[in-house]
C-alpha cells in the first residue's frame, strides 16, 4: 500500500531546517521532498507502507521540534 503525507511547517528560520535536513537519508521504500518559502517548510513523503511514513514523519518531526528548541533558548 502506498502512504503520502504533505505537511506545513511555520517556522521562525525555515532556511535553518532545510540545512538541518539536507543531508538525511532515505531507503528505498520511501521519497521525500522538502522546500522552504519565508517562514514556511513544506514536507512531502510518499512511502511504500505505512511503517516506512510513520518513520520518515517522525525524523523531520524531531529535527524541527530541535530546531525550535534551540532557537528558542
Amino acid at each position: 500500500m502506498k502512504c503520502k503525507a504533505d505537511i506545513k511547517l511555520y517556522t521562525e528560520d525555515a532556511q535553518a531546517f532545510l540545512r538541518a535536513v539536507e543531508h538525511e537519508k532515505h531507503s528505498k521504500r520511501v521519497r521525500a521532498s522538502v522546500s522552504a518559502q519565508g517562514n514556511v517548510v513544506a514536507i512531502g513523503i510518499e512511502a511504500e507502507d505505512a511503517t516506512s511514513l510513520r518513520a520518515t514523519l517522525n525524523t523531520y518531526l524531531r529535527i524541527a521540534q530541535s530546531a525550535e528548541e534551540i532557537e528558542g533558548g
